[in-house]
C-alpha cells in the first residue's frame, strides 16, 4: 500500500506541476483594426475587446508624433492605445473571465506605458467575486521610452474581471498610451489531465493484479 500511495503522490504532483500561462486579454497589442497610418479615433465599439467611457477609442501608429517605436520587449510596437480620445478623464476597459480550471490564484497584469506629454494615468482591476483586486494605481512611465508595468494579483476561479485604464490629463493632448497588455493565469497543460488519468488507471491495474496474486 505504501508503494501505491507514493506512486499516486508522484502522479498528482507531476500533473499539478504541468501548468502553462494563458493570456486572458483580447487584442492587447491593439493591432486590430490594422488600418492606422498616423492616428485614428474609432467608434466606441470599433476596437475589438475594448470599451470606453468616452466618445471613441484612439489608436496610434508607431513613431507618430515621437511615440516610441520599440516596446519594452525590444520589438516593434505596431499600434498603441491613447487613453483619452477626446476628454481628459476618459477611461478604456475590457471585461474577461478567469477559467474555472486555474492551477493557482496568482495572476499577473502587465503592459507598457508612455506618457506622451508628461501625462498621468491609473490602472485598476475589479472582480465579480474578489471585489477590488487592484485599487487605482499609478502607471510607471518614462518620457522617451515604453516603460513596463507589472502587477502581481490574486483572483478567483470563474470570476469576471473588469480591467480599467484611466487618463488623468486635462485634455486629449495630455494622455498616456498603453500597449502589450496581458493578464496571465496558469491552467493545466492539455497533457497533464491525460497523464493523471493514465497514472490512476495504471495504479488500479497494479492493485488488481496484487489482489489476484494473493488468492
Amino acid at each position: 500500500m505504501g508503494f501505491v500511495a507514493a506512486a499516486f503522490a508522484v502522479i498528482v504532483t507531476t500533473g499539478a506541476a504541468q501548468a502553462t500561462p494563458v493570456n486572458l486579454i483580447s487584442n492587447g497589442e491593439f493591432e486590430t483594426p490594422g488600418s492606422v497610418t498616423d492616428y485614428t479615433i474609432f467608434p466606441t465599439n470599433g476596437v475589438p475587446g475594448w470599451g470606453t467611457t468616452g466618445s471613441g477609442i484612439e489608436l496610434w501608429q508607431q513613431g507618430f508624433l515621437g511615440s516610441p517605436t520599440t516596446g519594452s520587449d525590444g520589438l516593434s510596437t505596431g499600434q498603441s492605445l491613447e487613453l483619452n480620445a477626446n476628454n481628459g478623464s476618459d477611461s478604456v476597459f475590457q471585461l474577461f473571465t478567469v477559467p474555472l480550471n486555474i492551477t493557482s490564484s496568482s495572476a499577473v497584469l502587465s503592459f507598457d506605458a508612455w506618457p506622451r506629454q508628461a501625462a498621468l494615468g491609473a490602472v485598476s482591476l475589479v472582480g465579480t467575486i474578489s471585489g477590488t483586486i487592484l485599487a487605482p494605481s499609478s502607471m510607471a512611465m518614462n518620457n522617451a521610452l515604453w516603460t513596463p508595468n507589472v502587477f502581481n494579483v490574486t483572483v478567483a476561479a470563474g470570476e469576471t474581471i473588469r480591467l480599467v485604464f484611466q487618463a488623468l490629463g486635462g485634455n486629449s493632448a495630455i494622455s498616456p498610451h498603453v500597449d502589450q497588455v496581458a493578464f496571465t493565469v496558469d491552467v493545466p497543460e492539455p497533457g497533464a489531465l491525460g497523464l493523471l488519468c493514465a497514472g490512476l488507471m495504471g495504479l488500479a491495474l497494479v492493485r488488481r493484479r496484487r489482489r489476484s496474486a494473493s488468492f
